[in-house]
């Protein structure tokens, strides 16, 4: 049975009682293929899978899963919304999105809605189960490909908050990042605001210090997808 590199050192006993998996995923193959996998994972036993929304909700009312693995794409529902409805019927469900899409617009939607992690299909079988093992001790779990994102990261830093910490930004401040998002530049953002050039720049500074942003690509970035994450 296949056993993953990170668990040589661990200890089975410290898994039991195994928690109750529930498997979202409108593909068979791709549930079946997962339940083979996992049975090498102690701390998990699969108590139920749904193929769409309205059974996935049905299994967690009647059946109380302690996490859930979920697909975005449902015939019936999307994902995002399938987990709001979720944890609306189990706060304590931890739910790890298993996904295609690589967008950080549908990553952060995901996080913000109350996913504990977001795990892209084409990952190893190692990272498979350090994204359980993360979920499972209270932390928020990303595909290495979406650790070096500004607004991620920060969710990511902050398990405990639903969005990253733009709620310390003055109205002002997050007109000009949300300007700086669109691809403003600082004249510009200046003559829509009615305010100076220089005062942009010392809100540029002020949105830096406030979201801990390193430098002004760094601060592009974040404002971008800040913005792409809004309309999800």
């Amino acid at each position: 049975m296949f056993r993953p590199k990170f668990m040589e050192t661990i200890d089975p006993l410290d898994f039991d009682p195994p928690r109750r998996l529930l498997i979202v995923d409108d593909h068979p193959v791709l549930r079946n293929g997962v339940k083979e996998i996992l049975q090498a994972f102690p701390k998990l036993c699969i108590c139920a899978e749904a193929d769409n929304a309205v059974t996935a909700l049905d299994a967690v009312k009647r059946l109380q899963p302690e996490v859930a693995l979920v697909d975005l794409s449902l015939p019936d529902c999307s994902g995002i919304q399938l987990i709001d409805r979720m944890l609306a019927a189990d706060g304590d469900l931890r739910i790890l999105v298993f996904s295609m899409h690589d967008d950080p617009g549908c990553v952060l939607g995901a996080l913000r809605a109350g996913a504990r992690g977001y795990l892209r299909k084409d990952e190893g079988l190692d990272t498979l189960f350090a994204a359980f093992q993360t979920v499972l001790e209270g932390r928020i779990f990303l595909s290495p490909q979406f650790r070096d994102r500004p607004i991620l990261r920060a969710l990511q830093d902050n398990p405990g908050k639903t969005r990253p910490r733009t709620e310390s930004l003055s109205t002002r401040e997050s007109e000009v990042l949300t300007l700086i998002g669109n691809g403003k530049r600082t004249a510009a953002i200046a003559a829509q605001l009615h305010i100076s050039v220089k005062t942009v720049e010392t809100h540029r500074v002020h949105i830096k210090e406030k979201l801990a942003i390193a430098d002004v690509l760094e601060l592009t970035r974040f404002a971008r997808e800040w913005c792409l994450a809004a309309a999800v």
